[in-house]
C-alpha cells in the first residue's frame, strides 16, 4: 500500500507533511496520479458525507500542494 495515500484517506495532515518533506521532486511528482484519482473519487462523494470527508479533503489539498513541485 501507499503510505502517503493512506495518510491522506485518513485525514492525517501531520503525517502527510512528514511523509512529503523528505521526498525528492521526482518522488513527489510520482504521487500525483494517485492523488488526482482520489480527487476525482472525492468529487463523486455524496454531499451528506461532506462532514466525514472534510479531514480527507484537507489532507488531499495539502498533499497536492506538496507534490506539485512547479
Amino acid at each position: 500500500m501507499n503510505t502517503l495515500l493512506d495518510a491522506v484517506r485518513t485525514g492525517r495532515c501531520d503525517l502527510v507533511t512528514s511523509l512529503i518533506t523528505p521526498l525528492t521532486d521526482h518522488e513527489r511528482r510520482a504521487h500525483l496520479p494517485e492523488l488526482t484519482a482520489l480527487r476525482a473519487e472525492a468529487r463523486a462523494w455524496d454531499w451528506r458525507r461532506r462532514w466525514d470527508a472534510e479531514p480527507t479533503l484537507r489532507a488531499l489539498h495539502l498533499a497536492g500542494a506538496g507534490c506539485h513541485t512547479g
